[in-house]
């Protein structure tokens, strides 16, 4: 796992449309712009690419693998653009691998839930903050050792 995640200490706030809810969550761990999200309006957020990959495909279908020309068709855009959001994706671990409907490759959210995946990335996160715990304290042994 490449660690991506944009670690921010505000409370979320629990909205109950969907739309706001993850906007705000996509936003919190830094795969929405934060700028972007204050000179916009929810609108054009709703609009971009990179949220509507994990919307309106991902999330709206989260059993599903999607191969990377139906993302291209579905959002009308080009692999390029798909293969940016997929790849910041994948860097959070958020999603896998699966067999498409044709059998070639296609992603999925983790698990086909988001909840479940979710904790995934958690535990990874926390297995590399571990790693980090323990280079910072060899590095300081090694500084007073000198």
């Amino acid at each position: 796992m490449t660690f991506e995640i944009t670690l921010k200490g505000e409370p979320p706030v629990f909205d109950k449309d969907l739309d706001t809810a993850l906007i705000q969550f996509l936003t919190m761990i830094g795969y929405l712009s934060r700028e972007h999200d204050k000179r916009t309006r929810a609108t054009t957020v709703k609009e971009s690419v990179g949220y509507k990959i994990v919307r309106n495909c991902f999330i709206e279908n989260m059993e599903r693998g999607w191969k990377v020309k139906e993302l291209c068709a579905v959002l009308s855009t080009t692999p390029p653009t798909v293969w940016r959001y997929l790849n910041r994706l994948k860097d959070l671990d958020l999603l896998e691998e699966v067999p498409a409907e044709d059998g070639s490759k296609g992603y999925r959210i983790r698990y086909g839930n988001f909840a479940m995946a979710w904790n995934f990335v958690e535990a990874n996160t926390m297995n590399v903050l571990e790693n980090y715990k323990k280079m910072a304290r060899h590095i300081q042994k090694l500084v007073e050792s000198r």
